[in-house]
């Protein structure tokens, strides 16, 4: 070897990607928009409210109830409610309750869907427990209110503004997750899914062409060096990745996750 010949340049690393932008990431914004609204629907004790002379006047929600006066107010036990002062029914409590038991379990099941596609991680929604506990949220929540409206109580009710948002929060959550989030997951590609054997086969990205050898003197001159195609490992398990095309990004089929 030609110990004056030029040394061959090294071999660049190819330039790093541009990270795309999250796929489904409006429908994520919404599920979350929808849970933290029924949070504050479950939480609130304004689904109806009256007034009474005086400034005296109150509210009635899943939470419970409250009895305000002037800028004071102080919850009631439902207990009160069912006396033979206001005679609430009995079943209005119970209702009231699986309400708030219902818009929790909606308002969790709305930010998990919405946190798993923000995190690209969609595959891994729980589709029948997200979609039964929205719909067990949104009928409970349509009785409980029904019946705070129909209820024969001494006290003349008016809807408030707990019923817009809670009732209207698990209405919402369900349309958006069954005609938005369902098609969309059923889009998804069965090998990201995880779909297993049968699933097919990824595109391959072009060969990245390497840089030209610098020519050796002629006494000292190298047999051509064979094309490989480019390998990159995979940071966490040292498996080869594979190429996605259809989100410009680089896949482990060992790990499950994008590189």
């Amino acid at each position: 070897m030609d110990p004056h010949a030029s040394p061959a340049p090294p071999i660049a690393a190819p330039p790093a990607a541009a990270r795309p932008p999250i796929p489904g990431q409006p429908l994520a914004i919404m599920m979350l928009v929808c849970a933290l609204a029924l949070l504050i629907g479950t939480f609130s004790r304004s689904w109806v409210s009256w007034k009474e002379g005086g400034g005296e006047g109150g509210g009635i929600g899943p939470a419970g109830a409250e009895f305000c006066m002037r800028d004071m107010c102080t919850d009631i036990p439902w207990s009160v409610l069912e006396s033979a002062r206001v005679k609430m029914s009995g079943d209005i409590s119970v209702l009231g309750t699986l309400s708030m038991l219902g818009g929790l379990a909606a308002a969790a099941a709305a930010g998990l869907c919405g946190v798993l596609i923000l995190t690209r991680k969609p595959e891994k929604i729980p589709v029948k427990p997200v979609r039964a506990a929205l719909g067990a949220a949104a009928v409970v929540m349509a009785f409980f209110a029904m019946r705070l409206l129909t209820s024969s109580m001494k006290i003349k009710l008016g809807v408030s503004y707990g019923t817009v948002i809670g009732l209207g929060a698990a209405i919402a959550a369900v349309a958006i997750f069954q005609t938005k989030v369902m098609p969309w997951l059923a889009q998804i590609p069965r090998a990201i899914a995880g779909a297993g054997p049968g699933a097919p086969m990824m595109q391959q990205p072009p060969m990245m062409q390497q840089p030209p050898m610098m020519q050796q003197p002629p006494m000292m001159q190298q047999p051509p060096m064979m094309q490989q195609p480019p390998s990159y490992p995979c940071p966490r398990c040292q498996r080869p990745l594979v190429w996605v095309a259809q989100y410009q990004r680089w896949f482990c089929e060992g790990c499950r996750d994008y590189a």
